[in-house]
Parts: C-alpha cells; sequence; structure tokens
C-alpha cells in the first residue's frame, strides 16, 4: 500500500509542477524547436522525456519535456509520437531565453 500510495503522490506532484509551468508561459514569447530524442525510461515513476532544441535571437538552446504518466505503456505511446526532427513551439522566458516550456496544447 505504501509504494501504491508514493506513486500517487509521486505523479500528482510532476502533473501539477507541469500545469503550473504551463500556465506562467502563457504570455511567453515562442520559438519553433526541433526534437532531438524522444523515449520513455523503464522507471517506478513512468514519464516520457521529450529532447528538443530552438533559436533564440540566433543561439540555440536545448530543453527537456517530461510528461508524467501512470503507465508505462502510455508513457512509450506517447514518446512515440515525437520523432527526431518533428517540429514543436517551444515558449521561452523573456530574458532568459534558456528557460523553455513545451505546452500540449500549443
Amino acid at each position: 500500500m505504501g509504494l501504491f500510495l508514493d506513486n500517487i503522490i509521486v505523479y500528482l506532484f510532476m502533473r501539477v509542477a507541469r500545469l503550473i509551468n504551463e500556465q506562467r508561459s502563457n504570455a511567453w514569447p515562442a520559438a519553433e524547436g526541433r526534437v532531438v530524442r524522444a523515449y520513455s525510461g523503464a522507471s517506478l515513476y513512468p514519464a516520457a522525456e521529450i529532447a528538443y532544441k530552438y533559436t533564440v535571437e540566433g543561439k540555440t538552446y536545448t530543453g527537456m519535456n517530461t510528461m508524467p504518466f501512470w503507465l508505462s505503456s502510455s508513457a512509450k505511446v506517447y514518446a512515440g509520437r515525437f520523432l527526431p526532427g518533428t517540429t514543436l513551439i517551444v515558449r521561452y522566458k523573456p530574458g532568459k531565453p534558456a528557460v523553455s516550456v513545451v505546452r500540449e496544447y500549443d
């Protein structure tokens, strides 16, 4: 029961942190990014991780989009949607373009 409760807490924490990041980036500028790599690890806490790069004012930055899932199979399917080279919208923090967010609804 303890491990199950731990999983729920970690999952909820990761989801809430992601929602906060998405909300705070509403007014941030957008740049076109490209997927470098996408994977889902075999972890106790399933998540898909999408590594990406984007350019702001001639300088290239990298970022990581982590999406938590309850099931490893769901994380694997999600990661499979992001082939290397796929374009995506990256929101970056004004004045600190190294801080970025990839939102589900952009």
